[in-house]
């Protein structure tokens, strides 16, 4: 639910510093937002690669296993190609499920270890996630100017302000138009 107005402010807020940039500058302002734009996104994609290298540190952390050598039969296993009703289906079971027991449970020998992991461990990355995003909220809130210092209150001046139904009326008008 917050993640849509989040997305607008941001592009709001990048257009506007954009384009006061760009009349600083004395330079084309489309080419100033392209510019802001991809500053923006490759910050972004960043974040999913170190949120990646995080996870993946503290959840092989303690590890000391070395597999160096994995048949094909091995391999077919792991990563997306893992799937517990197919390791059930092609096993040799002989012995038939008990009716309390649901059909898809996995027999002991056949479970796989990733699946396994310490509570401990997703409480640090929980908490590892949790003080970035409060971070990031922090150096938001301090070091990010906010748009009436680049000129919004001056495009505002002389325009009705709106009340919050007003502006929900005024969306869903905006919807219905089809052009």
């Amino acid at each position: 639910m917050g993640a849509a107005p989040m997305w607008s402010a941001k592009c709001t807020y990048l257009t506007q510093v954009a384009h006061r940039f760009a009349g600083l500058d004395g330079s084309d302002p489309e080419h100033v937002v392209v510019k802001f734009f991809g500053i923006f996104f490759f910050f972004f994609q960043c974040n999913s690669i170190l949120g990646n290298i995080i996870s993946t540190s503290v959840l092989s952390s303690g590890k000391t296993d070395v597999y160096t050598e994995l048949s094909d039969s091995d391999m077919a296993k792991c990563g997306s190609a893992y799937c517990p009703a197919q390791l059930v289906s092609s096993s040799n079971i002989t012995e038939t499920p008990e009716p309390s027991s649901s059909a898809t449970a996995i027999p002991e020998d056949l479970e796989n270890e990733n699946f396994k992991t310490d509570i401990t461990k997703i409480y640090i990355i929980a908490g590892i996630y949790l003080a970035c995003s409060i971070s990031a909220a922090l150096i938001i809130a301090f070091f990010v100017d906010p748009l009436t210092r680049f000129g919004e209150d001056e495009r505002n001046e002389g325009k009705e302000k709106l009340t919050g139904k007003q502006l929900l009326v005024a969306t869903f008008r905006h919807m219905k138009k089809k052009n």
